[in-house]
């Protein structure tokens, strides 16, 4: 576990009033108050009376913050001067959400005629609370004159938000190759303290030779007899927009196989997809039960890394070589409700798919009305001569590993704490910008945060 602080600075601002409220350089309030540039934004009010008007200063970064962060403490701040305003503590800063004032968030002092930096209190609000306000949470700053014939201007140096917080950190480790690009360049986020194996599928005589690595590699050349099962996920693909409706998934039923759940549902289509990754060569064997209307309703299932359509009628020529799938079953024709099989050989190393099918045509519904399946993966090649990685533990920092490699093509796959990771191209996109990684980064849900 490590500590953490930031500032977060203000963005944005509104007005009461835009006839007689100004701002100009409103730029120079977006700074921390430790800021000592003699920069600042002018707020001011140009009409004769005496009327109040506030300012509301906002757009604070939430997302700044680590991912992973718990918030310990957070304190805000403004700093600032005045010239003939109003400077009773009523006219003190405070906090709102949108031009609401929040309850005991009152500053006890205001601005005086020489710069002054105000701890705005935060009352009862939790750091929960201020994120759920969002873009609304703001600093209130009154800009009303002390008397109607005078000038009354407001001057804003900075607005912050100092946050204390604990996180996990991550580090970035991540491949290159020196002299050739038969490895692909792959990167991963690893936990402060977690283990992570970098491994190739390849023969002894086609490993790689390990230039430069850091420190904490504790294991090298790893030659291992049982790879373990190689493990699939399966995925509900979505209707496509303007097609016939009635579309459904798979789900697991009691007896382990994937069934389609579009039952009872005229001119409709139950589709997943299978994707699997292995370091080895591999056959891959559905076992497949389609207890439905005979001559009607049927089950597909794709060739190797290719799609099917999301509708009842786009695989329409249901012969024994579709164009679209390469395997298929015509409802009770086979054979009622045994299990039907069949394998898919040398498939070679690497990320593959397939797509699973079940269409039904009409409102007649038969026997189970639905296509049942279940997948296994079992490795054609593969032994203590042809596994080969390193092991870094306990990581600590970030690490490159870089290598001398042959010319024979080496695909890459990262196992963190157990789990294959999909691999990273070692170029990140960060702000719309292809850059080298930085361990202090990591993007979630689409958007770019600090990790450390």
């Amino acid at each position: 576990m490590a500590t953490g602080s930031t500032k977060l600075v203000a963005s944005t601002y509104a007005r009461s009033n835009s006839t007689y409220v100004t701002v100009t350089n409103a730029s120079n309030m977006y700074k921390d108050t430790d800021d000592t540039s003699a920069t600042y934004a002018t707020l001011s009010s140009t009409r004769a009376s005496t009327t109040t008007y506030y300012v509301y200063i906002r757009g604070f970064n939430f997302s700044a913050l680590p991912g992973n962060a718990s918030v310990t403490s957070f304190t805000v701040r403004i700093k600032g001067y005045e010239t003939g305003l109003n400077t009773g503590t009523s006219y003190s800063p405070s906090l709102v959400n949108g031009t609401s004032l929040i309850s005991s968030t009152t500053a006890s002092t205001n601005f005086g005629t020489t710069t002054k930096t105000i701890t705005v209190p935060t009352g009862a609000l939790t750091w929960t609370k201020i994120v759920n306000y969002g873009s609304t949470f703001g600093i209130r700053v009154t800009v009303g004159r002390a008397a109607s014939g005078t000038k009354g201007y407001l001057y804003i140096y900075g607005a912050e938000i100092e946050v204390n917080y604990t996180y996990t950190p991550y580090y970035l480790v991540y491949t290159s190759n020196r002299t050739t690009s038969s490895i692909v360049p792959a990167s991963v986020y690893v936990k402060e303290g977690e283990s992570l194996t970098v491994s190739y599928y390849s023969s002894r005589s086609n490993c790689p030779t390990l230039i430069d690595n850091g420190s904490n590699v504790t294991s090298r050349q790893i030659f291992m007899t049982n790879l373990g099962p190689v493990e699939y996920t399966v995925t509900d693909v979505p209707a496509q927009s303007g097609k016939p409706t009635g579309h459904d998934g798979f789900t697991l039923n009691a007896n382990d196989y994937y069934e389609s759940t579009n039952s009872g549902v005229a001119n409709s289509v139950s589709l997943c997809r299978i994707d699997f990754y292995t370091a080895t060569g591999c056959s891959v064997t559905f076992s497949v039960i389609n207890y439905a209307e005979e001559g009607k309703d049927y089950g597909l299932i794709s060739e190797l890394d290719t799609t099917l359509a999301a509708t009842p009628y786009d695989d329409s020529d249901y012969d024994e070589d579709p164009d679209k799938g390469s395997v298929y079953w015509n409802g009770k024709t086979h054979n009622s409700a045994s299990v039907q099989t069949v394998t898919y050989s040398s498939i070679s190393p690497g990320k593959h798919f397939f797509y699973v099918k079940f269409i039904k045509n009409g409102s007649v519904d038969s026997y189970n009305d639905s296509l049942q399946f279940k997948v296994t993966i079992t490795r054609t090649s593969g032994d203590s001569s042809s596994y080969w990685g390193y092991t870094l533990s306990n990581i600590s920092e970030q690490h490159q590993l870089i290598y001398e490699s042959p010319a024979s093509s080496l695909p890459i796959q990262v196992k963190q704490n157990g789990s294959w990771t999909t691999a990273q191209d070692v170029m990140v996109k960060k702000n719309g910008a292809w850059v080298e990684p930085q361990h202090i980064y990591v993007k979630e849900n689409g958007t770019w945060k600090m990790i450390k």
